[in-house]
């Protein structure tokens, strides 16, 4: 897993207060869903201090096939029916972590060739790194993007987070098609 262990357990938390949260197991895969990010996960992969800050919040894991919504108000966990739908990779083009924040909550990503820019949550993103990695897990790869997600993966874990795009923070047409370098 290459998120560091408190981002992981507050990203879960704040999902789960807003009402949010969604744990899902299909195909072996864990998924855990948030308002703005999503994570596919090998169980395997999963630590020890990630797994129960989950089991305190929705009182277990899903089992192969089961779905929860856990929310703070009302009912703990709610079981939803249906099949959950996998959220996969999408046609990405790979994009640069710039040292660029806005607002401060959003760092800015960009296309190396396009110079396209989109924002996405400082706090998840500044949270990956292959320091967090267990000993037999590959490192996480370059963030990707469509444009509306920022996608980091590795053979064991796929987090999806929600981009920030011009029509949400209008100056940042201005960086359009200028190179974001830090100075050396």
């Amino acid at each position: 897993m290459f998120i560091s262990t408190s981002g992981f357990k507050r990203m879960v938390r704040e999902a789960y207060k807003q009402g949010l949260l969604k744990i899902a197991r299909e195909e072996g895969t864990l998924i855990i869903r948030g308002r703005h990010w999503n994570m596919l996960l090998d169980p395997k992969y999963l630590p020890n201090k990630e797994k129960a800050a989950l089991i305190e919040i929705a009182g277990e894991l899903p089992d192969e096939g089961e779905q929860f919504w856990c929310e703070a108000e009302g009912n703990q966990m709610m079981v939803l029916e249906g099949r959950h739908t996998l959220p996969g990779p999408v046609k990405t083009s790979e994009y640069k972590k710039t040292e660029l924040l806005i607002d401060p909550r959003y760092r800015i990503f960009q296309d190396p060739y396009s110079y396209k820019v989109v924002a996405a949550d400082a706090y998840i993103v500044d949270q990956i790194s292959n320091v967090f990695c267990m000993d037999d897990e590959d490192p996480v790869s370059a963030p990707h993007s469509d444009g509306k997600w920022i996608q980091y993966s590795s053979m064991s874990m796929l987090l999806t987070i929600s981009t920030y795009v011009l029509d949400q923070f209008p100056y940042l047409t201005a960086l359009e098609g200028v190179l974001i370098e830090k100075e050396n």
